[in-house]
């Protein structure tokens, strides 16, 4: 039977989120299609998939680089998180299938607007920005 515990409080009651907030992850967003509604990885797939990404991230890039460019990859791979794979398929956990849902017909409807034309420009640094508005968070 589970034990019943309570989240850490602030002095005034809200829920206590201090702390180091580690979001580095190879897990994707949506899941892939071959896992069906499968949530959760094995031990030996999540193994398998860190060991692959880590082995990635090194030999793949320094195969084609100087000896200067490979020192200087060397420095800055210490800066870099790449993430580990935590045991789940994916990111998105509702809907059941792990997938984004459908866009709705209004969503659609306002993406073939200029409004959103405009918007999706200034975002991809074709136009400028007129405000804040404009720009992601």
């Amino acid at each position: 039977m589970a034990q019943s515990s309570s989240a850490p409080r602030t002095a005034w009651g809200d829920p206590d989120l201090q702390g180091l907030w580690n979001h580095g992850t190879i897990t994707p967003l949506e899941r892939p299609a071959d896992y069906g509604d499968r949530e959760l990885l094995t031990d030996e797939e999540v193994a398998a998939l860190n060991l692959a990404s880590e082995t990635r991230a090194t030999s793949e890039r320094r195969s084609s680089l100087t000896r200067e460019e490979d020192v200087a990859l060397a420095y800055n791979q210490f800066w870099w998180d790449r993430g580990i794979s935590v045991g789940r398929t994916s990111l998105i956990t509702t809907p059941q299938n792990g997938r984004l849902p459908p866009r709705t017909l209004a969503a659609e409807a306002y993406s073939a607007t200029d409004d959103a034309q405009r918007l999706q420009a200034a975002k991809r640094g074709r136009v400028p920005a007129h405000g804040p508005e404009d720009m992601d968070l």
